[in-house]
């Protein structure tokens, strides 16, 4: 168990309203029809292997999607979008039902939030990137910084 400063205070927050930021870590307990969703090394490592390039390591991760990208960008996209489109998750990313959110934040270019809170009959997931904040109470407005799988027309960012 987690053990939180304030709790008092962070309770009454998350049935009032709060903001998530999340990045790769978040998406730990998530597959993808291609297994789990992978993170920094294992991703770059993944990418060298199906696309033959960089062998020696030597490309950080932006390096290296810029350089496939440059070779075989739809390749690319689709390798993306099969690999990072959540097919499974772990039940504990249900507690996102229960609480009352405002806004996402996330680098992650999966679609897990989507996949969480998509059948909810309470809130709407809001893409802030394609239709603006939202005015609703129940909407969620979510901000995808680095992509995303769902949109086909967003480029993918790798790096800061």
């Amino acid at each position: 168990m987690i053990e939180v400063e304030n709790a008092a205070s962070f309770l009454q927050a998350a049935r009032t309203g709060i903001n998530i930021f999340t990045g790769a870590g978040w998406s730990a307990m998530a597959k993808s029809a291609m297994g789990p969703l992978p993170i920094g090394d294992v991703l770059s490592k993944e990418l060298r292997s199906t696309f033959g390039v960089d062998p020696n390591g030597s490309l950080d991760l932006p390096q290296l999607s810029t350089v496939i990208a440059a070779r075989d960008a739809p390749g690319l996209e689709d390798f993306l979008r099969k690999r990072f489109t959540v097919s499974e998750f772990d039940p504990s990313y249900r507690v996102l039902e229960k609480i009352a959110i405002r806004s996402i934040f996330t680098t992650n270019i999966d679609d897990l939030f989507e996949s969480v809170l998509g059948e909810s009959d309470v809130h709407f997931l809001n893409d802030v990137y394609t239709r603006g904040a939202a005015a609703s109470a129940s909407a969620i407005d979510i901000v995808k910084l680095h992509g995303s799988v769902r949109d086909p027309n967003r480029p993918y960012i790798f790096g800061p």
